[in-house]
């Protein structure tokens, strides 16, 4: 059969083969990427993020205060969550947590924000240092 292009160095084979990962991993989506063990917990599953509110991209009356309400599951813990939000002077810290599923909920003031549109972005990191999204909504002002 065929031998190693490189026979007894197993940092040379190791080499390779990430570097064949990351050139698939290059050309997939983000779905579809391979999932690889990062961390101690030997993880493979980034967490998993879903906002619940609002259900989907929308329209917003100016003035409105926004409950954003959602969660992360992961296979192993979740350690941290992150939100970004454009569009709005609003700004949330990481947060760090621990559970295989948190829940996260926040408000969002629309006043003043007539005529914009605000991107609400989550993504999340496990214990294995795996991360997940981002997960994003968008909210017309009007």
């Amino acid at each position: 059969m065929f031998g190693s292009p490189f026979p007894g160095n197993d940092h040379a084979r190791r080499a390779l083969l990430l570097a064949g990962i990351a050139a698939f991993a290059v050309g997939c989506s983000g779905r579809d990427r391979p999932i690889t063990p990062t961390g101690p917990g030997n993880g493979s599953v980034v967490p998993l993020i879903t906002i619940t509110e609002p259900g989907s991209d929308t329209v917003v009356t100016e003035g409105a205060t926004l409950v954003i309400i959602g969660e992360v599951q992961d296979d192993v813990n979740v350690d941290s969550i992150f939100f970004s939000i454009r569009g709005a002077p609003f700004n949330l810290p990481p947060t760090n947590v621990d559970g295989e599923t948190v829940l996260f909920q926040f408000t969002l003031p629309t006043t003043g924000l007539a005529g914009t549109v605000v991107t609400i972005s989550v993504t999340a990191k496990d214990d294995d240092g795996n991360q997940g999204g981002p997960t994003r909504r968008l909210l017309s002002i009007q």
